[in-house]
């Protein structure tokens, strides 16, 4: 839960005009200049005895710790206990 009030818009804005803005006033910035860094992680290489997190994007994550291994997904519906 947020701690200060969040608006859903901006104050003095329109649903009317945020849609108008959505669909029509396209930026030239859609797409990274650079291309995006990544790592290629084998997550069966990492010692068992190594702590560690590897980020997959957005909200999922591979984490181990004291040799207890983590896949988080919170979007994910599929709910089961995973030995890696």
């Amino acid at each position: 839960m947020n701690l200060l009030p969040t608006p859903d818009l901006a104050e003095g804005v329109s649903d009317a005009q945020v849609m108008k803005e959505f669909i029509f006033d396209k930026s030239n910035h859609l797409k990274p200049l650079d291309p995006i860094p990544s790592v290629k992680t084998d997550l069966h290489s990492i010692p068992t005895d190594q702590h560690c997190i590897v980020w997959f994007g957005h909200s999922s994550y591979f984490l181990q710790v004291d040799g207890t291994k983590f896949l988080v997904d919170p979007v994910s519906t599929f709910r089961k206990s995973i030995t890696c």
